[in-house]
C-alpha cells in the first residue's frame, strides 16, 4: 500500500496511528503521524515509512489494560501493539486513552475502560435488533417511542427480559403516574417523561395529546418515590422535550429528574451526523423529528402505520464542537445547584424550591430597559 491511500483512509476515517501486518495478521510494524506526510510521501510505501517490528515494544498475550498500560508508560512509544504467542496482532492500547482517563475521572465506563454506550430499538423489529445491538456491545438499550404507555413496550419488554435478561432497558416515553407504573411493572429500568414539547415535535398540536414536561416531571415524580418506598428500587427519570439551555435543565434536575434529553442541543454540535448549510450568512444544521415526512421516508417501516406526521424538519445554528459549548452548559448547571446550597442531584431534589412566577416576573429575568446597538429587536421603554 502507499502512503497516498493511508493518508486518504486518514482523511475519512479520521484516525492517524495505522498498525501493519500480513495475510496471516502477523505484526510488521506501526505508522503513526510523525512517520509519514500526505504530501511529501505520498508516492512510498508504507514499508519504507512504517516503524519495523523489531523496533517496537510490544506487549505478548496481554489481557489485562492496567498490565498493558504499565508496558506503554515504560516504553518511548504513543501506541503499545498488543499480540498473541504467533505475534498476530490482537489490540493496540494508546497512550491518549490514559492521558484522557487520568483528565476525565467521571467518564462512564465498563470494565474494559470503554465508555459505556447506549442503543435504542423500537417496538416493531426488536427481535432483529436487540441481538445485533448486545453483540455490537451495547451496554443499554432505550425503546424509542413518542407514547411509552402500550402494549407494544410492554411486548418488547418481555422479550428482552426473557433472552436477555441482564441488559438494562430504559422505558418511555409517558406523561403520567400509570404511565410511570406500567413501565416498570414491565420491566423498565429507567423512564424517559416528555410527550409533544420538543421543538420539532408536534404531537399536541395533530392529536391533542401530551402534556407541559414540568407537570408530567412532578406527577411522574411522585409516583415514582412512592415506588421507591414501596419496594426500595428507585428509579431514574429523564425528562425529554423542550430542553433548551441549562436553564432549563436546571429545572427539570430541581423538579426531580435525574437527567434529560436534549436532542436539539447536541444536533447544534460538530459531532452531529448532518453536513453543515449557509443559509442567510449564518450556518446551520439540518434537524428533524422522528415522527416527521424525512424520517418516515427513511426508513418507512418503522412508522407505516401513520397517515399523517407528528414532527417537522428545520435546521439550528451551528454552535461549534461540543468540548466548546458543554463546559459552560455544566458551570451554569453547578452554580445554580451551589447557589441553591447543594452537592449533589440528590440533594438538589430535596432542597430545591420551585415558584409559579408572573408574566412580569419573566420581564424581569430578562434583558429590558436599555438599548442595545447589536441587538435586532426593537427597543422597549420601561412600560410594559
Amino acid at each position: 500500500m502507499l502512503i497516498g491511500d493511508v493518508f486518504e483512509i486518514s482523511k475519512m476515517k479520521g484516525f492517524n496511528t495505522f498498525p501493519i501486518v500480513d495475510k496471516d495478521h502477523k505484526l510488521l510494524g506501526i505508522l503513526t503521524k510523525n512517520d509519514y506526510s500526505g504530501s511529501h510521501h505520498a508516492h512510498l510505501r508504507v514499508s519504507e515509512r512504517m516503524i519495523p517490528r523489531e523496533q517496537l515494544v510490544v506487549g505478548k498475550n496481554i489481557s489485562d489494560i492496567k498490565e498493558a498500560n504499565q508496558v506503554l508508560r515504560e516504553s518511548h512509544q504513543s501506541v503499545l501493539p498488543i499480540v498473541n504467542s504467533n505475534d498476530q496482532l490482537l489490540n493496540l492500547v494508546f497512550r491518549k486513552d490514559i492521558r484522557n482517563h487520568i483528565n476525565y475521572p467521571l467518564e462512564l465506563l465498563d470494565e474494559k475502560k470503554r465508555l459505556l454506550t447506549g442503543a435504542a430499538i423500537n417496538t416493531h423489529d426488536f427481535m432483529d435488533r436487540v441481538p445485533a445491538l448486545v453483540e455490537a456491545g451495547a451496554d443499554i438499550l432505550a425503546v424509542d417511542s413518542s407514547d411509552g404507555h402500550s402494549s407494544y413496550q410492554k411486548k418488547t419488554f418481555e422479550w428482552i427480559r426473557l433472552n436477555y435478561p441482564g441488559v438494562p432497558v430504559i422505558g418511555g416515553n409517558i406523561i403520567t403516574a400509570k404511565g410511570f407504573r406500567f413501565l416498570v411493572e414491565a420491566g423498565a429500568r429507567a423512564v424517559k417523561i416528555g410527550m409533544g414539547g420538543g421543538s420539532i415535535c408536534i404531537t399536541q398540536e395533530q392529536k391533542g395529546t401530551g402534556r407541559g414536561l414540568a407537570t408530567a416531571i412532578i406527577d411522574v415524580v411522585r409516583e415514582r418515590n412512592k415506588y421507591y418506598e414501596e419496594t426500595g428500587k428507585y428509579i431514574p427519570l429523564a425528562a425529554d422535550g423542550g430542553i433548551v439551555d441549562a436553564k432549563d435543565i436546571t429545572i427539570a434536575l430541581a423538579l426531580g429528574a435525574d437527567y434529560v434529553m436534549m436532542g436539539r442541543y447536541f444536533a447544534r454540535m460538530e459531532e452531529s451526523p448532518t453536513e453543515k448549510i449557509q443559509i442567510s450568512n449564518r450556518i446551520m444544521k439540518p434537524y428533524w423529528g422522528e415522527g416527521s415526512a424525512r424520517a418516515r421516508e427513511w426508513k418507512s417501516a418503522r412508522y407505516y402505520q401513520m397517515k399523517f406526521v407528528e414532527g417537522v424538519e428545520g435546521f439550528v445554528q451551528y454552535a461549534g464542537k461540543l468540548r466548546d459549548n458543554l463546559p459552560e452548559t455544566l458551570s451554569k448547571i453547578k452554580s445554580s445547584m451551589s447557589s441553591c446550597g447543594v452537592q449533589s442531584i440528590k440533594e438538589f431534589h430535596d432542597k430545591a424550591v420551585l415558584e409559579i412566577v408572573s408574566a412580569l416576573s419573566i420581564r424581569e429575568g430578562k434583558v429590558h430597559d436599555i438599548y442595545m446597538p447589536n441587538d435586532s429587536s426593537d427597543y422597549k421603554s420601561d412600560k410594559y
